[in-house]
């Protein structure tokens, strides 16, 4: 006698929780995996709101003059400005405890408004690629 509380699959009746403890466990076939989706697996992502338009043609400007890749640029600077914070760099602590302000979400009691940073004269003389008359060209190639 056959127990009809269970899932029909296929005509074979499941265990929920059997079918749940697989899931978690099975193992992906590593084999049968694409290039992409090995490459893919190694990444790690992260999003990130930009303050307004003016940082990532900052960013797209320093990259385009080292020749590296924007993200490349942007996850080397995050590692430094990381290792700065966690060495207790004093004129970052200053800046970040200048520029917070409160704001309740589900993450955080706290934001930081980078938009005072557009005024810092190494950021604002950068002319972005947007602004010049061919973007390919970056002035002398570097920075």
């Amino acid at each position: 006698m056959s127990d009809h509380s269970l899932p029909d699959i296929g005509g074979l009746q499941i265990d929920p929780g059997m079918l749940a403890e697989l899931s978690r466990t099975a193992v992906a076939n590593q084999a049968a995996l694409t290039a992409r989706q090995k490459r893919d697996r190694r990444r790690i992502t992260l999003r990130i709101d930009l303050p307004g338009r003016w940082l990532k043609k900052r960013l797209a400007h320093a990259a385009a003059g080292l020749d590296v890749s924007q993200s490349h640029l942007a996850s080397f600077l995050l590692a430094w400005a990381l290792a700065r914070l966690l060495d207790r760099d004093a004129d970052l602590l200053r800046l970040i405890d200048e520029n917070r302000y409160e704001y309740r979400s589900l993450n955080a009691g706290h934001g930081l408004d980078a938009d005072c940073l557009a005024e810092v004269p190494a950021l604002s003389l950068v002319e972005a690629p947007d602004q010049l008359e061919n973007p390919a060209e970056v002035p002398d190639g570097r920075l």
